[in-house]
């Protein structure tokens, strides 16, 4: 099974990933897994310690309100990591889409939804934050760390 995670941006969004494909590999040593990250510094130097893995990097931008909808820098962001990641959905052609919350996540899902690929959202903190919230709605399903996070979604789909 070929399996994208977005999880760029943040430690917090990058090590569940990272503990996430581990669990995955442990059930089942062929899945194949692609990670999507960001391009900062930070990131590239966490990415270091999963070597050999399959690591693209896109561009977009945070959502800061409904201020970004009028700004052209976050909007081309945004327009540039929804191309990229039509672009790689369609090349790599995965069985299943998981976005672990950031900007990063955010094309990714909006893309897999889009080309019917099966999306998950994963939400590794208590209280969930606003990209997880907002891709909710369009996953197939979501997974939570703690069961106190269920009473935070607005729908229970799949949670």
């Amino acid at each position: 099974m070929k399996i994208v995670l977005a999880c760029g941006g943040t430690g917090g969004h990058i090590f569940p990933a990272f503990s996430v494909a581990e669990e995955l590999r442990r059930r089942d040593p062929n899945h194949e897994i692609i990670y999507i990250c960001g391009t900062k510094d930070i990131e590239s130097a966490i990415f270091k310690i999963v070597a050999g893995e399959k690591v693209i990097e896109i561009e977009s931008a945070p959502f800061r309100g409904t201020r970004s909808l009028f700004d052209l820098q976050f909007l081309l962001k945004l327009i540039k990591g929804i191309r990229k990641a039509r672009r790689i959905l369609v090349c790599e052609r995965p069985d299943v889409v998981v976005g672990f919350g950031g900007h990063f996540s955010f094309p990714m899902v909006c893309m897999a939804r889009q080309l019917g690929i099966p999306a998950l959202v994963h939400e590794q903190n208590v209280i969930p934050g606003a990209a997880n919230k907002l891709l909710a709605r369009w996953a197939n399903g979501v997974a939570l760390s703690f069961r106190e996070t269920e009473a935070y979604w607005p729908s229970k789909k799949g949670v």
